[in-house]
């Protein structure tokens, strides 16, 4: 087999997904076990460029069992598209096909993941709002961004969601802050899921403080009554452009926020994240891979309450 896949020359021409996929469906999908999981990993370094679309054939593969994996390549993909042809959570994005060789380990764990380890505790809130702050900066390359994002979804996959319960907004920052999704807009986790695959990461400097303003201005308003208000914040620098992020961070805490920091890498400034945190809650991870180490701590001690 492997001699095969080594002997298999480039065939040129255009990007035919839809065709892929629909051979997929037609001559394999008979073959494959009913008693064995089914996977799919789809590559690709562009976009379906030739008749016919790729949806109604992935949607097909789906419906009949079978999970699907796309792997992006470079600069020239369409994340949307691909998010939308893969299973929840499976659809990963690299810069380079070299990126690609030196990254083995993430994509085994898409092909045979390790289950999460059970809470040992259960969380005490039902009702609490979360607000995710991403930083988006030119420094993170796509595959980080992608582990931020599904690191982000298993947060979001352990909350109780709905207008009554738990409420999550997210926002993605760089020079300028962008308002992904705020509380109202989803309480079902697919949905939920998809959007998260979709985002996509938009480079330029660390404006730390400017999406604070934007969690002050367009989501604190939206706080409820007697009702736990956190930020996740979650960045790998330390804020260089203007405004500061002391002031904005003080004015959230004064009016109940509690803001967690989450840095990521050598780059970050700790003094930095301890003083936008509340009660120096402050948690550090060497890289976007070891995200989910920490998933444990956040969820149960800072999110859920449970800390003693």
């Amino acid at each position: 087999m492997i001699k095969d896949v080594e002997s298999t020359k480039n065939q040129n021409g255009l990007t035919a997904i839809g065709k892929a996929v629909n051979l997929t469906l037609v001559e394999l999908l008979p073959m494959m076990r009913p008693d064995a999981d089914k996977l799919v990993i789809l590559f690709t370094d562009g976009t379906n460029n030739k008749y016919p679309a790729p949806y109604i054939y992935a949607d097909k593969l789906k419906d009949a069992g079978v999970k699907i994996l796309t792997i992006g390549i470079g600069s020239d993909i369409n994340n949307k598209e691909l998010g939308t042809l893969a299973s929840p959570g499976l659809s990963v994005t690299f810069d380079s096909f070299s990126r690609l060789v030196n990254s083995q380990n993430q994509i085994l764990s898409h092909i045979c993941p390790i289950p999460d380890p059970p809470l040992e505790v259960p969380c005490k809130r039902t009702k609490l709002d979360l607000v995710v702050v991403l930083d988006s900066s030119a420094s993170i390359s796509n595959e980080d961004y992608d582990s931020a994002k599904r690191f982000i979804a298993k947060i979001f996959g352990k909350l109780e969601l709905g207008p009554n319960k738990g409420r999550v907004a997210m926002i993605s920052f760089s020079n300028d802050p962008r308002l992904d999704f705020s509380f109202e807009d989803y309480y079902d986790n697919k949905k939920l899921d998809l959007k998260l695959r979709n985002l996509e990461r938009f480079g330029g400097l660390t404006g730390i403080g400017k999406a604070l303003q934007e969690v002050q201005s367009k989501l604190m308003p939206k706080q409820r009554s007697k009702v736990p208000f956190n930020i996740l914040l979650i960045t790998d620098g330390v804020n260089n452009i203007y405004p500061r992020p002391y002031g904005v961070a003080n004015a959230l805490k004064q009016n109940k926020a509690n803001i967690i920091t989450l840095g990521i890498g050598s780059d970050i400034n700790l003094n930095e994240l301890k003083a936008l945190s509340s009660n120096d809650k402050v948690l550090t991870v060497d890289s976007f891979d070891e995200l989910e180490a920490s998933l444990k701590t956040i969820f149960e001690t800072v999110i859920c309450g449970n800390a003693q």
